[in-house]
């Protein structure tokens, strides 16, 4: 099992507000991605991620199926 926390780097490509926050998409080495984030969070062309890695979910792109479950300790 992974543990601790990862620091990356995307590239921005569209941003829009959802309610109280913003969902950031990006590219991120050739693959897209979107994160949630704080009204306030600040960012330019790049935004800067810090992962916790219990808190990271993959899936197929072909037909959106979760590739790896990490359940969540309550």
């Amino acid at each position: 099992m992974l543990n601790g926390e990862v620091s990356i780097r995307a590239k921005v490509i569209l941003s829009e507000l959802v309610g109280g926050e913003r969902m950031v998409y990006c590219t991120l080495n050739g693959s897209k991605c979107s994160v949630r984030v704080p009204l306030n969070y600040t960012y330019d062309k790049e935004i800067e991620l810090k992962i916790s890695i219990k808190d990271i979910y993959f899936f197929n792109s072909e037909n959106g199926e979760n590739v790896f479950y990490n359940k969540r300790e309550n």
